[in-house]
């Protein structure tokens, strides 16, 4: 595959920054739920399923349990797979977003039990 396939999809990307950061944080969890995804990137969950529709329509996401109505669970496509390497560089930043949420989820665990 060659980078000027998914030029539409890459421009979409660099436009859209929560779209990029749900590509991301989907890439690094490997599949996820939005409710995840809006804790780790600091949104709404209605703004993250409000993206997750048009990235499966770009053909980046699917959902991998379409039959549920919540804790819907999201993929990369081979395609969003290829797209997300060339935002690499900004993984950095979400991996640390994802490491204090684990944190914070870990710890309000801890303090419950």
């Amino acid at each position: 595959m060659k980078p000027n396939e998914y030029l539409d999809e890459i421009s979409y990307l660099f436009a859209s920054s929560l779209s990029r950061k749900i590509l991301i944080a989907i890439d690094i969890l490997s599949f996820t739920t939005p409710t995840v995804i809006a804790k780790i990137i600091k949104t709404s969950p209605s703004n993250v399923s409000t993206k997750l529709i048009k990235l499966r329509e770009k053909g980046l996401v699917v959902c991998l349990t379409p039959e549920r109505k919540k804790g819907r669970i999201y993929g990369l496509t081979k395609k969003g797979e290829y797209v997300i390497k060339f935002f690499d560089g900004y993984k950095a930043e979400l991996n640390l977003n994802r490491e204090l949420f684990e944190i914070k989820y870990v710890g309000s665990k801890i303090k419950r039990l």
